[in-house]
């Protein structure tokens, strides 16, 4: 490793000392840009000029060099190619336009912004005003007006006015708008325009996000999804994930669970890998490798998701799983803007799991113990007394779940943005503040702000400049942060986070009193949920983010750019978990105070440098790039636990006794080197090619096996631009058929997989001696290469009626090899298997997207459903059918579930002696098994978990669809995203699903659904009540279809309406625009899954417990100034 990082990255270690540098200038370049925001015009600025037979034009470029004055002209109203010979000192611009146009016939003009207007006399232009309208005839702020052929510009504002001064004569100005039609317009002898922007229906003018660059929607021949401002604006989300849920087609998104802060999980077009490399997409925030978690949603200007390699081939080994380019919003010249987005709500469970009343849990109980053969515990009169209610410390009826969770929690953010800028610098400056409550409080408290201990806060804060260093050169600057910190109740016992603490919540029955008169409480097993929420004890995790990056743009000819690009990531997490000593009942302590404390820290440094050309000839168009780019990531950790704390109130590492210290901690560090590029090709704006390739060197793997080179190769082509559609279909308004084959790598896999793992601290005794030792404990693989994926995609995208419907499908074909796996070895071996890539993958499926947008007169609609499908099927697995401990089968898919066919239940002993043999020994009201093979493969009378056990069904979705609903009505706006998956099954695991597991409730469907002596019902929901003892060995702990449940599902995701406040109030405020709106999220479920649990969350893991989701109502205001 050593010789690899000081070879192959040597320039890299250089490039550490010179980011000081780097950064210096970057911070110097942006302190320069704004400064210059608020510069006053520069005409008595002191000049030197020299001009030995120069030509007119090559002074003025000298004074732009040298000064902040920038020249606008039209060549062909004057002569610049004019030579002039003096020698000006220290003299002012005025002084020096003087003596250059002395006695020609041309005047000038100093604007604002240091601009000077140089025309010919008299063929300046009265001033121009006009005013961009929709396609209502409202009035369009924001449209970007342009003096052709020019980089004079202006926006309109609030009112969608516009005015310019000085205007060259036969100018002609350019209106463009994002989702409408560019339009030009010749001004001639106007002085006042009215322009009427149409929209643009299925955004063929669209400018869209690709790797290294952008591209017009019309010519992108990959397949890629994009979500616009509009569509993540105003949600009651807390992260990018939540925002994007039910928006685009092959994009599956699932939330873990409802815990304050968490995340989601994104996969793009189904799970092409079994190994630790795992199916996450590469996230790139402005080019940058970044975290979708740290991106305020209000600071994104769009989002592209690059789903084939066509598109995403340019990133190589890290874009197997797909790409995320995710672009924030920019500064605009003119006025500063200010804009505050605020919201006000309020969360409650949206799904709770009901469980049986403390009377009916003795009932069960008595019963379970009926048919064990064994005698009931409850008596009639202690059933009573749980009625009654009148012995709450012996005879409860406490709703354990209910007392903690079902709350309201209490949720706001607050977003502030102002941009602004002149001619030749823009800025955005934005901060924004996110407070999300967790529905787990205290209830002992009636003051909702002592109720406080589970919660998540977030700040947010970015600056992007962009700076006209001069004509040729463009700085471009981007610095970022983010601080969040989530906090929960943690437990005394077990591993003693929140999540422990809800498990208990989960498992305590109603029987069992929360709190006691004496100042007790009631426990599961050592454990108590509620002395845990009464105590100090605490887990709290505070993330610190930062990321900067640095853009410099030389336009070194007219077709030629360079980019010089520097970014740099800083990401540390600080953990601490607190429990406190508890004195759980009389008899009962848990202690001492202990503290856990983690602190990591990954740091990330890119350094990019770009060639672009771009060039017309006639009919054809060519753009090139080329590239090389290099990153190295270290990562650092340290741990640290003490106990015995002198109270329950300082619970700081130092404060604790260092009797029982513990401390570890490490280093690790990885580099990546890569040189890429790529070309299009545009023949008459209807035959599209594109080629990529990315050559990628990983210190991640062994001498031999270090570099990959991943192509890609995609074509387009328009033929709604041929003339015999254009005559024979007018009605065709876009239709264009695009084809892509490419290779993608992984080298996610951790660090240096292929190396031989020595563990210290296993200890040696020689003689009387105890000598500390290593041991090797990995069998090394030094042939470890790179996971490989290849993507075939066909695709075609079709629109008729003026844009108003359409279609857009694509067929794709996924398959990974060289997967890295990790054969089961038998223990004689006595040394764990190194993984080698001996796995295969496929993945095929549709991507569907359909858009319908209508008008008529002051009511607009849209509706845009989307729907993907996608088959998963193993391959291989070295020279193994399956590998069961791994869930892994020969053309099975991956997330299998691996179990048997139940057959129902038994009705009685004469059923049992009737049905095969059973893999345990069954009484009636257990499940019956199906006998569905043997070794000679047929039935044999015997179930048994090698012929009888088969894949039942998947945990991944097949299916994954949704639906936008939009529409507009005068100043009124509405808005419903649905959201779902299908093809799944799922089950509750553990103590979930199963009825006094490891001393677990009784949840009221299994109470209602029970199968019984007296009504031994065999299609029963639950079978009759057992008293499990914990683990896998029980009568219902094996996995079959009578547990695995359909998981299919459709959820209203989010819903608002908004309302635009009229003129009058507007001014009597004095803002520009005010907007205020109702939404929710999470609002209605429909499935068929467990009563209570949402199949959206991985019940099936674990102890199947889970915090659960919330449904949020919020109130917001949006106000421009």
């Amino acid at each position: 490793m050593k010789k690899f990082c000081t070879g192959l990255f040597r320039p890299l270690n250089r490039n550490f000392i010179k980011l000081m540098l780097m950064t210096k200038l970057t911070m110097f370049l942006t302190l320069f840009c704004v400064l210059q925001l608020s510069a006053t015009v520069y005409s008595q600025t002191r000049l030197t000029v020299e001009s030995k037979n120069n030509t007119v034009k090559e002074v003025l470029s000298k004074i732009e060099n040298q000064s902040e004055f920038r020249f606008f002209y039209n060549e062909k109203f004057m002569d610049l190619n004019r030579r002039v010979g003096f020698n000006i000192n220290n003299q002012s611009i005025h002084e020096i336009m003087n003596e250059l146009f002395d006695a020609s016939e041309v005047t000038y003009k100093i604007m604002e912004n240091n601009l000077i207007v140089i025309t010919p006399d008299g063929s300046q232009q009265e001033k121009v005003e006009g005013k961009a309208l929709d396609d209502t005839g409202q009035p369009l702020p924001g449209v970007t007006v342009m003096v052709k052929g020019t980089s004079q510009g202006t926006v309109t504002d609030v009112n969608g006015s516009f005015s310019f001064s000085d205007l060259p004569e036969n100018a002609t100005l350019i209106f463009s708008f994002v989702g409408m039609i560019s339009q030009e317009i010749e001004v001639g002898n106007q002085t006042t325009l009215s322009v009427t922007m149409k929209t643009d229906a299925i955004g063929i003018e669209e400018v869209v996000a690709i790797g290294y660059g952008t591209q017009r929607k019309e010519n992108v021949t990959g397949s890629m999804e994009t979500a616009s401002s509009e569509q993540l604006e105003n949600k009651p989300i807390i992260s990018v994930g939540q925002a994007l849920q039910g928006e685009m087609s092959g994009i599956s998104i699932r939330q873990s669970d409802g815990q304050p802060g968490s995340s989601t999980s994104i996969n793009i077009r189904g799970f092409g890998t079994f190994s630790d490399a795992g199916n996450n997409p590469l996230v790139l925030v402005d080019g940058i490798p970044g975290s979708l978690d740290a991106v305020n949603p209000n600071d994104i200007k769009n989002i592209s998701v690059l789903k084939d390699a066509a598109s995403a081939a340019i990133y190589g080994s890290r874009a197997a799983n797909g790409v995320i380019l995710i672009q924030t919003k920019r500064g605009t010249k003119g006025k500063t803007e200010v804009t505050y987005n605020g919201s006000v709500g309020f969360s409650e469970l949206a799904d709770l799991p009901k469980f049986v009343d403390s009377w009916n849990y003795a009932l069960a109980y008595n019963e379970a113990l009926t048919n064990a053969g064994q005698g009931a515990i409850y008596t009639e009169e202690d059933i009573q007394k749980f009625r009654d209610g009148t012995d709450h410390d012996n005879y409860p009826n406490d709703k354990h779940y209910e007392m903690a969770f079902d709350n309201i929690a209490y949720q706001t953010k607050h977003d502030i943005s102002l941009m602004g800028g002149n001619s030749t610098t823009t800025y955005r400056f934005s901060v924004g503040y996110l407070r999300n409550d967790g529905l787990l409080q205290n209830n002992l408290y009636d003051n909702y702000g002592d109720n406080l201990l589970n919660y998540y806060n977030k700040y947010n804060i970015r600056l992007n400049i962009d700076s006209e260093i001069t004509q040729k050169l463009k700085l471009i600057a981007n610095i970022a942060g983010t601080a969040d910190d989530e906090k929960g109740p943690a437990a005394a016992t077990g591993d003693r986070t929140t999540m422990r603490v809800v498990t208990r919540i989960a498992r305590m029955p109603a029987s069992i009193a929360g709190r006691t008169s004496e100042g007790y409480y009631g426990r599961v097993d050592k454990g108590s949920p509620w002395a845990d929420i009464d105590a100090t004890s605490n887990e709290l995790e505070r993330n610190y983010y930062f990321i900067a990056n640095t853009d410099l743009e030389y336009k070194l000819l007219d077709p030629l750019t360079i980019i010089v690009r520097g970014g740099y990531v800083f990401d540390h997490t600080n953990y601490k978990l607190y429990a406190a000593d508890e004195q759980i009942d009389a008899t009962t302590y848990a202690g001492p105070a202990k503290l856990d404390v983690e602190w990591n820290t990954r740091r990330e440094l890119t350094l990019e440098g770009l060639v672009k050309y771009e060039q017309n000839f006639g009919n054809h168009s060519i753009s090139a790039l080329a590239g090389y780019s290099q990153i190295e990531s270290k990562y650092e950790y340290l741990t640290a636990y003490r106990d015995q704390f002198p109270t329950n109130e300082l619970f700081e590492l130092d404060a604790g006794s260092s009797e029982n210290q513990k401390n570890t901690g490490g280093a690790s560090e990885w580099g990546l080197v890569s040189y890429f590029g790529r070309i299009q090709y545009d023949y008459l704006g209807k035959y599209l090619f594109e080629a990529n390739v990315r050559y990628d060197g990983s210190s991640r793997f062994d001498k031999g096996n270090k570099y990959g080179m991943f192509p890609s190769f995609s074509f387009g082509w328009r033929i709604s631009e041929e003339n015999f559609i254009k005559e024979s279909l007018p009605w065709i308004y876009n239709m264009k058929l695009r084809g892509s084959w490419g290779e993608l790598g992984n080298q996610q896999i951790g660090n240096y997989p292929y190396q031989a793992i020595l563990s210290s601290g296993n200890n040696a005794i020689w003689g009387n001696n105890v000598n500390a030792g290593i041991v090797l404990n990995t069998v090394a693989n030094q042939s470890i290469t790179w996971e490989t994926t290849a993507i075939s995609d066909i695709g075609l995208d079709f629109a008729v009626l003026d844009g108003k419907v359409s279609i857009s499908a694509d067929y794709y074909d996924k398959t990974t090899r060289d997967i890295l796996y990790s054969i089961t070895t038998a223990g004689t071996l006595g040394l764990n298997a190194s993984p080698s890539n001996a796995g295969k993958v496929k993945n095929s499926g549709w991507d569907f997207n359909l858009s319908y947008k209508e008008k008529f007169g002051d009511f607009s609609f849209d509706i845009a459903p989307h729907f993907s499908f996608v088959h998963t099927e193993v391959l291989e697995l070295s020279d193994v059918e399956k590998d069961i401990s791994k869930g892994l089968f020969i053309g099975e898919p991956l997330n299998a579930i691996y179990g048997y066919t139940a057959d129902g239940l038994f009705v009685d002993e004469a059923d049992i002696q009737n049905s095969a043999t059973q893999p345990y020994d069954p009484v009636p009201g257990d499940i019956k098994y199906k006998d569905i093979s043997g070794p000679d493969g047929v039935p044999d009378g015997k179930v048994d978990p090698e012929y009888d056990r088969s894949v039942i069904g998947q945990t991944a979705p097949k299916y994954n669809y949704g639906a936008r609903i939009s529409a507009n009505y005068k100043s009124f706006d509405f808005s419903v995203t649905f959201d779902g998956a299908g093809g799944m099954r799922r089950y509750l695991n553990n103590m979930a699903g199963r009825a006094f597991a490891n001393k677990s409730n009784v949840q009221q469907w299994m109470w209602d659904n029970r199968w019984t002596k007296e009504d031994p019902d065999p299609n029963a929901i639950y079978p009759r009540f057992y008293l499990h003892g914990g683990g896998n060995n029980e009568p219902y702990s094996y996995i079959s279809t009578y547990w695995a449940w359909d998981a299919s599902y459709l959820k209203v995701r989010s819903a608002q309406i908004g309302y635009n406040m009229p003129e009058a109030v507007t001014n009597a405020l004095k803002v520009d625009k005010m907007r205020i709106y109702l939404a929710g999220r999470n609002l209605f479920t429909f499935d068929n899954f467990f009563d209570g649990w949402d199949p959206e969350l991985n019940v099936q893991t674990g102890e199947g417990v889970h915090y659960p989701m919330s449904r949020t109502y919020i109130l917001g205001v949006n106000v421009n100034f």
